[in-house]
């Protein structure tokens, strides 16, 4: 194996592999697989439920072969050489030659056959689609934050992902919160539903930026091609609990607010909020809402919003940082609030030309 590379063309395509930890004492997982074919570097960082494959063209006379080397070590001397060197990198016997006129490195190897790969991808059954990289990630930043970081509840760990005709839906509960945003395409794709765990999810949405991006769904990975990335990771095995009832219920006192005003009016009382408790206090009443906190033993604070409502009083207190986890995703919007009568949970909804975003948070008994 040999190839020519600029310092800049290695880094500028490569510095996403930094980002996937090796959660195993495997050695193998602390090196990065290298492959040259065609003219075309391959280089592979994995771990045991994660793969980036970073595509590079090679300008020179390049001769194929694979080998493995350190992670850390590789890309620490590409960072540390002059800006614009030209590096020749030789594999020769079980060490890996990186030269520039100046400067030589020599690295020990392991063999390339020695380096797992993800559970084989399986064609059958393969769902293959395109979808906007922004979109996609509106989708999954709108709900991410109420996955479930219980191992007890292990298909929790991760986001539920469904495809059903024209519509791609994500849904994220710990069993206290519900997210669920809804995308409506003009496609119509075939059913169906998968959970990606958390680590999968926080590294798609590093991963995407701006333009299409294509999608392949397999038995057991999910699998993302970003121009020159490939991104894999594997998927929960399991069943998401049914969570269709919390849906049925639309009974209750609802009224709209600017998302904005909430989300601050909320910061500023929560100054004042039991650390213990972490509760802040929604309290209705004609054309009014008093949001409150307490802090024992005497102090407090509130702050009133108007808003057009003619229902019963109603008091119910909510966890404060998912309510605020559910505003920040917001932006100067006026969402819908209803407080449903059976179980006096808050329904959060808005709906936004192809999109629509439904947030369920349960009560705190006061």
């Amino acid at each position: 194996m040999k190839f020519d590379i600029i310092k800049e063309t290695f880094l500028n395509n490569v510095y996403q592999l930094n980002y996937i930890l090796n959660t195993n004492n495997l050695y193998i997982y602390n090196n990065i697989l290298l492959k040259v074919k065609n003219n075309i570097l391959l280089v592979t960082h994995a771990n045991q439920e994660m793969e980036i494959i970073s595509k590079v063209k090679l300008c020179g006379n390049s001769e194929d072969g694979s080998i493995t080397v350190s992670t850390k070590n590789f890309i620490n001397i590409f960072k540390n050489l002059p800006d614009n060197s030209e590096i020749l990198i030789k594999l020769e016997k079980d060490l890996i030659f990186m030269k520039t006129k100046k400067i030589k490195f020599c690295l020990s190897t392991l063999p390339s056959n020695n380096f797992p790969s993800i559970d084989k991808w399986i064609i059958k059954n393969q769902l293959e689609f395109i979808l906007n990289q922004h979109v996609f990630k509106n989708i999954i930043n709108s709900t991410y934050f109420s996955i479930s970081n219980n191992d007890i509840k292990y298909s929790l760990n991760g986001i539920f992902l469904e495809i059903k005709k024209n519509i791609i839906q994500c849904t994220a509960s710990d069993g206290h919160r519900l997210s669920i945003c809804t995308l409506y395409i003009t496609q119509e794709l075939p059913f169906c539903s998968i959970i990606i765990p958390k680590k999968g999810i926080l590294e798609i949405m590093r991963l995407l930026k701006k333009g299409d991006m294509k999608l392949q769904i397999g038995k057991n990975n999910i699998r993302i091609y970003i121009k020159n990335l490939i991104f894999t990771s594997k998927l929960i095995n399991g069943n998401y609990p049914n969570y269709k009832n919390l849906l049925d219920n639309k009974k209750g006192e609802s009224f709209e607010i600017n998302s904005d005003d909430f989300k601050e009016a909320i910061k500023r009382v929560s100054i004042l909020a039991s650390e213990k408790f972490n509760i802040v206090y929604l309290i209705l009443n004609k054309n009014n809402l008093k949001i409150k906190t307490y802090k024992p033993p005497k102090e407090k604070a509130e702050e009133f919003i108007e808003i057009i409502y003619n229902g019963p009083k109603i008091k119910i207190g909510v966890n404060l940082n998912y309510i605020l986890s559910i505003l920040n995703s917001f932006v100067k919007k006026y969402i819908k609030i209803l407080i449903k009568d059976l179980d006096n949970s808050i329904q959060i909804t808005y709906i936004s030309k192809n999109i629509k975003y439904l947030h369920i948070i349960m009560p705190i008994v006061i």
